[in-house]
């Protein structure tokens, strides 16, 4: 009876819920995004793959640096607000405007770094690997994280997770038959690229409630505050930038483009695994914000213990799986370049530890610390930038991976210990 009980209020709970059905597609869709790796790999070869992974890293580096992240101001401030549809409806419509502005100042920019590089340098960069970047970076800069968050707060965050499965089912089978009929590597990559984030786009639009698109323009309250919110996240992003993509810049001097191209399949594996707790971070997140504002210092303490609990149990479950089964899915997925499989190991535990305290850095926003999180960025990054020059030189992707690592455990050490301090302080507040 007890266990038909718990199960009742897990399938209540909004928080359960979402986690265990993103949970379930996210895993999905990360697994089909996995395969499609090697199938890149055939198409363009180890060389021709590890130049579109340098210039993606630089598309990305523009984009980052043209978006401003207001849903994490929905994600803060409208849940349990009085205001919480006028709120959203605002925040909604600046981040779709910056979101298309952001589209036109990246492919303005692209396409004059690429005039300006081909003249310099005499047509070093083929127009057949920058435009399948520019396409999907279009598409995929318009489907950014706004409508996915406003969806989340209206209760419907179950269609962000199946539209996004069936975006990469439907790439991997492009990319499975297009070579066969397609007349150019060029346009199997647009294709393959560009057709599923379309679909996706104008999937998730029409599930916006029309009550949020006809909502009249009233500033809400708060509205300072959630600029404010979502500026400092954005500067704390752009302070990410060294570990999130000038990694690959930085191997690109020391290395060929192949070895730059395994580097980039070596974090994928990592990305993978934190796609898997992705889900539960986000619904994380708004529970935690609903907690707190509610002065529930002790359950947002107690939520924050059971995610290092939830969150590493579901990444040793899945390493395990990973290294018992590396002769079937290693091969495989490096085709045509060549990988240590100790470089392998050291990615899967450190997104182990990455992914059990992955809710320190929500929690830590949540208790107001967005400045001590922005410095501890900072800080930890600028180590990364340095170490990994001097560790990039000596010892190639090794080092870069080992000043990743330095990175990580830099971050969430410091960040531990601004919420242990802050807790505190809440508490003594509260009495």
């Amino acid at each position: 009876m007890n266990l038909i009980n718990t199960f009742k209020k897990l399938n209540s709970s909004r928080l359960a819920r979402d986690s265990l059905f993103q949970f379930v597609l996210n895993t999905i869709g990360a697994i089909i995004s996995f395969f499609q790796l090697p199938l890149f790999l055939k198409l363009m070869g180890g060389n021709g793959f590890g130049e579109f992974v340098i210039i993606q890293t630089i598309v990305f580096t523009f984009s980052a640096f043209t978006q401003i992240q207001f849903y994490q101001g929905i994600l803060k401030f409208s849940p349990n607000a009085s205001d919480s549809i006028n709120k959203t409806s605002v925040m909604m419509k600046l981040g779709i405007i910056n979101e298309v502005i952001s589209l036109l100042l990246v492919v303005t920019g692209f396409l004059i770094f690429y005039g300006v590089v081909n003249k310099t340098y005499h047509n070093l960069i083929d127009i057949n690997t920058i435009l399948p970047i520019i396409v999907v970076m279009t598409t995929s800069i318009s489907s950014g994280q706004t409508i996915s968050t406003v969806l989340r707060i209206v209760d419907k965050f179950q269609y962000v997770a199946i539209w996004s499965a069936f975006c990469q089912l439907l790439r991997f089978v492009l990319l499975l038959l297009l070579p066969k009929i397609a007349t150019s590597q060029g346009n199997t990559l647009i294709i393959a690229l560009i057709v599923p984030e379309l679909l996706r786009i104008v999937a998730l639009i029409f599930l916006i409630p029309n009550n949020l698109i006809s909502q009249k323009w009233n500033k809400p309250t708060q509205f300072k505050q959630m600029i404010k919110f979502s500026l400092t996240i954005t500067v704390q992003e752009w302070c990410d930038l060294p570990v999130k993509q000038f990694d690959k810049l930085i191997l690109s001097i020391f290395v060929q483009p192949m070895y730059v191209g395994t580097y980039h399949i070596l974090r994928r594996i990592g990305t993978m695994m934190a796609m898997v707790v992705i889900p539960f971070a986000t619904s994380f997140f708004h529970e935690f914000s609903e907690r707190f504002n509610s002065n529930n210092v002790k359950g947002v303490l107690q939520l924050f213990k059971k995610s290092i609990v939830l969150f590493s149990s579901v990444s040793i479950i899945l390493a395990i799986g990973l290294i018992l089964s590396e002769s079937l899915w290693v091969p495989r997925l490096f085709i045509n370049v060549n990988v240590e499989k100790h470089l392998i190991l050291m990615i899967i535990l450190i997104y182990i530890f990455i992914n059990g305290f992955n809710a320190i850095h929500t929690l830590l926003y949540v208790l107001g610390g967005i400045k001590e999180s922005l410095v501890i960025t900072f800080l930890a990054n600028a180590l990364f930038f340095i170490s990994a020059f001097y560790l990039g030189y000596h010892f190639k992707t090794e080092g870069l991976i080992i000043s990743f690592v330095i990175q990580v455990i830099a971050v969430i050490g410091l960040k531990i210990l601004v919420v242990r301090k802050k807790m505190n302080q809440l508490s003594k507040s509260i009495g």
